[in-house]
């Protein structure tokens, strides 16, 4: 994606997460440097990828810092984390990454927070008073944490967190994209791609599933908000990063291909939602219900999947009906309970 000088935004992270044309550590890196200006008040920050399917095995990927406090080096740093991320519990495990987050970690713990992290102990000495962490798993429990260190208790504003759990949407499916493949780059070139659009988000050409009308209407406004959130007359970040949505209809996830002799292409190629198979549900259902899974309302469904809000409910209602559960209340449970591996077929 072409820089522009404008003011650092979480438009820009969402940008970095589709730079998909480096290793992972260093893709983790540029998402990172593209956030630090978002964080003045941070004492250290750091990202990470992980598998915690698992949780009495949790295990971190890649792991990245771009901001340490004095006295700290990356190699001290990288044994610390790794240590203390998989001394955890398996429940405290299932509770900080099993489920989309964008919070504090005073937030998270409540008033066992100073017990729990020993604030004066360790962190005490680095200026440390709080975490803001970013998780993004996908319902098979791997996934994306961006955490910055700060160095004054917070809580995240509404309209903040709410931003941020979009941000978090589009980590998720970036991190899908380059597990999908062992060459993400490759995969997004043009002749890959189920639709291609040229620099200015116009279509070229569609194929397959991508071909029918509405779907290369979809298709060709979500290439085109992109490319305006690239642009030197963007609108408010807000504004942007509530358009540019993580899929489309579900299914498609459009990013840029980068230069392709000499030209800028932007490509849909298929990036559906990690779910477990169902027989009794369409593949709709499917995704929204591991949504649910993983903590998201309707409405942040919708942002995932590229779909309305009422299409969302309409399909938690007629998997509802389905699966045989008379309230939303027993769905939403017996979902949790799948997530878990302790659910009883109906």
């Amino acid at each position: 994606m072409v820089r522009h000088s404008h003011a650092a935004s979480w438009v820009d992270v969402i940008e970095a997460c589709y730079e998909l044309d480096t290793p992972e550590p260093e893709w983790l890196a540029q998402i990172l440097r593209a956030a630090r200006p978002l964080f003045p008040e941070s004492v250290m920050l750091h990202g990470m990828t992980y598998d915690a399917s698992v949780p009495a095995q949790m295990r971190v990927e890649s792991l990245v810092a771009v901001q340490l406090p004095p006295g700290v080096d990356h190699a001290m740093f990288d044994a610390g984390a790794r240590a203390s991320q998989q001394a955890l519990p398996p429940e405290e495990v299932a509770r900080g990454f099993w489920v989309t987050r964008a919070e504090t970690a005073s937030e998270l713990l409540g008033s066992s927070y100073d017990d729990k992290l020993r604030l004066n102990d360790i962190a005490g000495p680095f200026g440390i008073r709080d975490t803001l962490g970013i998780n993004a798993p996908d319902p098979d429990h791997r996934g994306v944490a961006l955490v910055a260190s700060l160095g004054v208790a917070q809580r995240v504003p509404g309209a903040k967190r709410a931003l941020l759990l979009r941000v978090a949407s589009h980590l998720s499916a970036a991190f899908r994209l380059r597990r999908g493949t062992s060459r993400p780059a490759a995969a997004l070139r043009p002749e890959h791609g189920e639709a291609v659009f040229d620099r200015r988000g116009k279509l070229i050409h569609a194929t397959g599933a991508a071909s029918g009308r509405a779907q290369r209407v979809a298709l060709e406004n979500a290439a085109r908000v992109i490319v305006a959130a690239g642009g030197t007359q963007r609108a408010s970040e807000a504004e942007v990063v509530e358009a540019w949505r993580a899929l489309v209809e579900g299914r498609w996830s459009v990013v840029s291909s980068g230069d392709v002799d000499g030209k800028r292409f932007f490509v849909a190629v298929e990036n559906g939602v990690n779910a477990r198979p169902d027989a009794r549900l369409s593949p709709r259902e499917r995704a929204v219900l591991a949504l649910v899974s993983i903590g998201h309302t309707n409405k942040l469904i919708a942002y995932d999947l590229g779909l309305s809000s009422a299409g969302v409910a309409r399909a938690l209602l007629e998997a509802q009906r389905k699966l045989g559960f008379r309230t939303r209340t027993e769905l939403v449970a017996f979902t949790s309970a799948l997530t878990r591996g302790t659910a009883q077929a109906q």
